[in-house]
């Protein structure tokens, strides 16, 4: 295959656009990038917008191993479209300031942004109300894998209104800062293949319609004053765990997770065990008190179900 194409704008070097618009370009067939392919270091200032591109992957942007993607002021990237990550397919470095927001796009497979490398979001950053295009897909904002691929949250940036899975790390790490949040999504957060998840300093998982987190072979940690809160979802409403490692410190809690039923081709199905944390095979749980006076608590129908 040859060099890199792009829709509109081929980056190599050190691009700065301000109050500019990048729209309606597509890549030619199979190729990534239908608004701008970043193999340097673009940022993107002011109100710019890079919106409605298409390509099979990185409908709006391509950014490449080693590139760095800088969105500052209200930038945004939405309503781009592609096969494969609607919004930002990150191989480099995605850096969110401001109010920036990767939002409204649309793929087959993972909405907003797939992360293979670093992501760090900051100040009031946003990605949300990302969708997903046919029913096997899981992952409406971000989906991340491999051991090098990391997402930091900073100073109440959130990821909310996804369809399906708000994150997916896959054997990758995902940490929350600063009352940074995950919300509003169906699925909050997904953990498996050895992933991490990391709430700190007030962050919250909350208002999820879905379940919270959903972890299997990996591992969560909540510490200074962090909640998983209010969510809802058939089993395991906060948090459903089995094979992984569940840890509570420094007066964080998960509190106000209730179960609730559905409705499928045989009928009504009531709400499943597990409000708070429903335990499965092969887990352990660090620092957790269940019940009233507990770090567990107040969670419908019960606050921890083990299998």
């Amino acid at each position: 295959m040859g060099p890199p194409a792009a829709g509109a704008i081929l980056n190599r070097g050190h691009l700065v656009l301000r109050d500019v618009v990048v729209s309606r370009s597509y890549s030619p067939r199979w190729w990534p990038g239908g608004g701008v392919v970043n193999i340097g270091t673009l940022t993107l200032n002011g109100s710019s917008t890079i919106r409605d591109n298409g390509a099979d992957q990185g409908g709006g942007v391509e950014n490449h191993e080693h590139a760095r993607l800088i969105l500052n002021g209200s930038s945004t990237s939405r309503g781009n479209g592609a096969t494969y990550a609607g919004g930002v397919h990150n191989e480099g470095t995605l850096v969110m300031n401001g109010t920036s927001a990767i939002r409204g796009n649309a793929a087959e497979d993972i909405g907003g942004v797939t992360n293979l490398s670093t992501i760090v979001m900051n100040d009031s950053s946003t990605i949300s109300r990302n969708e997903i295009n046919i029913d096997e897909s899981n992952t409406g904002g971000v989906a991340q894998s491999g051991g090098q691929a990391t997402l930091t949250m900073n100073d109440q940036s959130t990821i909310s209104g996804n369809q399906r899975v708000g994150v997916w790390s896959s054997g990758s790490l995902v940490t929350l800062n600063d009352s940074s949040s995950i919300s509003h999504n169906s699925t909050g957060v997904a953990v498996d293949d050895g992933g991490r998840l990391v709430l700190d300093d007030a962050a919250s998982i909350h208002s999820n319609s879905g379940g919270g987190v959903w972890v299997r072979e990996g591992r969560v940690s909540l510490n200074d004053t962090s909640s998983i809160h209010d969510n809802t979802g058939y089993s395991g409403a906060a948090v459903a765990i089995g094979p992984g490692r569940l840890i509570l410190r420094d007066a964080s809690s998960i509190y106000g997770n209730r179960t609730v039923g559905y409705t499928d081709e045989d009928g009504d199905v009531p709400p499943g065990p597990g409000g708070g944390v429903y335990v499965g095979p092969r887990s352990t749980l660090v620092g957790v008190t269940c019940g009233p006076g507990g770090n567990v608590r107040d969670n419908t129908p019960d606050d921890c179900y083990s299998e």
